[in-house]
């Protein structure tokens, strides 16, 4: 797929309300499916960055950050085998990466000046920038390293009503968050932006495995099979989805003012047809005008409310029909 391919065809959907969410949507689960570049024989498979991922798991393991080499790993789902592009592996999350969860602070922890960000559920509704830059006004004065998040981790929601808005964002500063919060980091940092494109192709609620309140644990997590690409191939996938990504960026623009155009098209003839005592050559020309375009003028319910009130109000004031001597 490249850009003239979804211009090409883009229009044909366009119109949907949700085109462009699905469109996005659909770009990511061909990246991940390894179907949205081409593969190059000369890449080195993945095979062997899983074995730089192994090597970083043991040192953590020796370092006391992780409890044990083999605590996190699980066998991949045998349905989601299925025939690999070529130099990828089929994996689970707890071989290339591992979790940490946030921490609910004391009273009196949470202090207005520190130097380390503390993160709580709705920090994650921030939107400064679309990269998920992370930013909070709250912080801990106390450099507690035992719960501190890593720069470079991805943080999501892990209780309550805030997964259904599967809010991801990756940490650009060393963090503490609250124990709302869970965090993903990939052992080796290269595959890190193949990680957090994967992962916002995730849907979390599928995930929950709470009854009362919802709730999602390493163990629903940990398991959850991954195709993995080559390195080199990983960089090309994350480049493209950028390009295809900001032409949907100004897809959705160039909708947006579409949509501002034609309802400020609407507004204006209907006020044209309201007008009180209009020069009846006039009028007669703004009627036809709205009735030629009658049905781009007419793309919202309220919209369509607006007309039927303009209908009954060219009725009551005798402008409907024309009268008979």
């Amino acid at each position: 797929m490249n850009a003239e391919q979804l211009l090409t065809h883009f229009d044909r959907i366009a119109d949907a309300p949700d085109a462009i969410l699905r469109l996005r949507r659909f770009i990511l689960d061909l990246a991940v499916r390894g179907k949205l570049v081409e593969q190059d024989p000369n890449d080195e498979p993945a095979l062997e960055l899983l074995k730089r991922c192994e090597e970083e798991k043991e040192h953590l393991v020796k370092i006391g950050k992780l409890r044990d080499a083999k605590s996190t790993v699980e066998a991949p789902n045998e349905n989601f085998l299925c025939q690999l592009p070529l130099n990828w592996s089929t994996i689970t999350i707890s071989q290339i990466a591992y979790l940490r969860s946030g921490i609910a602070l004391e009273h009196g922890e949470e202090q207005a000046l520190g130097d380390i960000p503390y993160l709580k559920v709705a920090d994650l509704s921030l939107t400064e920038n679309k990269k998920g830059i992370i930013t909070s006004s709250r912080f801990v004065s106390r450099g507690r390293k035992d719960v501190m998040i890593e720069s470079g981790s991805i943080v999501f929601p892990k209780r309550g009503g805030a997964i259904a808005t599967n809010r991801k964002r990756r940490a650009h500063v060393n963090i503490v968050c609250d124990s709302n919060i869970m965090a993903m980091k990939p052992f080796v940092n290269d595959i890190l932006p193949f990680l957090e494109l994967w992962f916002s192709n995730l849907d979390l609620w599928k995930l929950n495995s709470g009854t009362s309140v919802p709730q999602i644990n390493n163990k629903d997590i940990y398991p959850l099979p991954v195709l993995l690409p080559p390195l080199a191939e990983q960089r090309r996938i994350v480049a493209k989805v950028d390009e295809l990504m900001t032409l949907c960026d100004r897809l959705e623009a160039a909708r947006t003012e579409r949509k501002t155009t034609r309802d400020r098209l609407t507004a204006t003839s209907l006020a044209r047809l309201n007008t009180p005592d209009p020069d009846p050559a006039i009028f007669q020309n703004h009627a036809a005008f709205a009735l030629n375009n009658i049905t781009p003028l007419t793309t919202r319910p309220d919209q369509i409310k607006a007309l039927r009130q303009t209908i009954l109000n060219l009725a009551v004031r005798g402008k409907l029909v024309e009268q008979d001597p």
